[in-house]
C-alpha cells in the first residue's frame, strides 16, 4: 500500500482511528469501574449510549484536525503511518497519554475504595488483615493491562535503542 500514496495516507489514518478509540474503549472500562465502585449512573440504555459515543466519538475529532492539518506526515515510502517529523505523531500520542494518566486515577481510586472497604470488612469480624496487600496486588495485575497502563512502557519503547522497553511492553499487552 505504500505504492499509492493516497490508499496509504488514508490507512494510516484508519489506523491512528482505530488505535485512539480502542483507548478510548479502555477509558469507558475505567468510567465503568468507576460507576460500579463510586457513583450511581442511570438506566441501561443511557449507559449504552454513553458508552458508545465515549468509545468510537473522541477519535474522528482528532484524526480529522491530524490529517486535515498535516496529511503530508501520514504514510512514507517504507509503512503506512505518521510520521515524526515536525511532531505530527503528537496528535497519536498526546490522546493515548490522557487517557493512560485518566485511567491511573480511576486505578487509584478503586484501589482505595477496596482497602476501605476490605478494613471495614475486616473490622467488622475482627480479623487480621493478612490478605489486604495481596488482593490490592491481584487487583492491580487484573486492572492495569485492561486499562491500557500498559503502554506507557510502549511510549518508552518507541527509542530504537530501547529494546528491553519492547519486549516487556510485548509481553505486558499479550497479558491484555
Amino acid at each position: 500500500a505504500t505504492s499509492n500514496t493516497g490508499a496509504c495516507k488514508f490507512v494510516a489514518a484508519l489506523l491512528q482511528y482505530l488505535f485512539i478509540s480502542a483507548f478510548c474503549w479502555m477509558l469507558c472500562e475505567g468510567v465503568m469501574l468507576y460507576m460500579m465502585l463510586v457513583t450511581v449512573f442511570g438506566n441501561k440504555l443511557n449507559k449504552r449510549r454513553f458508552f458508545f459515543v465515549l468509545g468510537w466519538g473522541p477519535a474522528i475529532p482528532i484524526v480529522a484536525t491530524s490529517a486535515g492539518v498535516a496529511h503530508e506526515h501520514y504514510g512514507t515510502d517504507q509503512y503506512c503511518w505518521i510520521t515524526s517529523d515536525d511532531g505530527a505523531i503528537a496528535a497519536f500520542i498526546a490522546p493515548i497519554v490522557a487517557i493512560i494518566l485518566i485511567n491511573c486515577v480511576f486505578l487509584a481510586i478503586t484501589l482505595k475504595v477496596l482497602w476501605v472497604n476490605k478494613h471495614k470488612s475486616m473490622n467488622e469480624r475482627f480479623a487480621k488483615n493478612k490478605g489486604t496487600a495481596k488482593d490490592l496486588l491481584k487487583a492491580v495485575i487484573v486492572l492495569l493491562p485492561v486499562l491500557g497502563t500498559t503502554w506507557i512502557i510502549g511510549i518508552l519503547a518507541v527509542n530504537n535503542g530501547t529494546q528491553v522497553f519492547a519486549w516487556i511492553f510485548a509481553i505486558l499487552n499479550s497479558l491484555q
